[in-house]
């Protein structure tokens, strides 16, 4: 099996496991957060006992992607492909702006996650990656402010609400 194929098995382990048993997922997420590419005591006894509650298919396919010697360069690369997407993403106004959306979509999907327990809750908050995403859509946010604003300075529609505005801040004084 291609090691994208092993990939896309594990992550649906995952999600299957998050589903079915949220203290057997946290520890295997907290597995997955530690790896640094080999495939530890620890994690061949949480995926056998995985095994042993009845998830015989999901622990085959989370042992598969970590026991893989491949597996570690394939995330790394993924990981790669994910900050190149985001530098050319907030590259410009309007990719920025999809880049907002996406964010509040992950943001949303990792809070609601969280909230199924309060230990779940808690992983999210102190998980990098969501502080990640929030700061992305933070910077989203401020280009498309940005943009917004050049466009408005130099439009002469954008001058007219300028004038109107000044006028009205004048009458409100």
């Amino acid at each position: 099996m291609a090691i994208a194929d092993k990939y896309t098995a594990f992550a649906k382990a995952m999600q299957d496991v998050q589903a079915l048993d949220i203290g057997m997922w946290q520890r295997l997420d907290t597995d997955q957060r530690n790896w640094t590419g080999s495939y530890t005591p620890s994690m061949k006894s949480d995926v056998a006992e995985l095994s042993r509650n009845g998830f015989p298919n999901q622990a085959k396919a989370i042992g598969d992607f970590w026991g893989d010697p491949g597996a570690w360069d394939y995330e790394k690369k993924l990981a790669s492909g994910a900050a190149d997407a985001v530098k050319q993403t907030l590259g410009g106004v309007s990719n920025a702006a999809a880049a907002v959306g996406q964010t509040g979509q992950n943001v949303a999907g990792a809070v609601g996650a969280g909230l199924v327990d309060t230990a779940g809750f808690l992983s999210a908050l102190v998980n990098p990656h969501l502080w990640l995403r929030i700061g992305e859509g933070v910077m989203g946010l401020l280009l498309l402010g940005i943009g917004i604003s050049v466009i408005a300075k130099s439009s002469s529609a954008g001058q007219s609400a300028v004038k109107v505005a000044k006028t009205a801040a004048k009458v409100v004084k």
